[in-house]
């Protein structure tokens, strides 16, 4: 399981530690949502064969990544997720992903 991966809700920062993270207004999820329009169950993110999946699950509001209603979708770094208008960000910032940018940038992250 990748380390340094986060959601943002409300100015908060949230690791994702993890295989299964359930997200909605009922208090045994992981992640507690506190709006009438958010299901009890509203939605997931698993981590399958090295990529964090969220699924919706058969939410009344839908669920939304950056804008797009989705059943399935394989999140990216900087992905907004909404439920129900309440936005939550994720963030990867695992070694993978640090690598890939540097690749990219010829730089480290760090260094700046």
């Amino acid at each position: 399981m990748p380390q340094n991966i986060f959601l943002v809700l409300d100015k908060h920062l949230l690791p994702v530690k993890q295989h299964t993270m359930n997200m909605g207004r009922h208090p045994n999820n992981d992640l507690i949502i506190n709006d009438p329009r958010v299901s009890r169950w509203h939605a997931q993110i698993r981590f399958e064969n090295g990529d964090f999946i969220l699924y919706d699950m058969d939410a009344k509001f839908g669920t939304f990544v950056n804008n797009e209603r989705v059943n399935k979708y394989v999140l990216k770094t900087g992905d907004t997720i909404s439920l129900a208008n309440t936005p939550v960000l994720f963030i990867d910032r695992s070694d993978k992903i640090v690598r890939q940018i540097d690749g990219v940038t010829g730089m480290l992250m760090d260094e700046e």
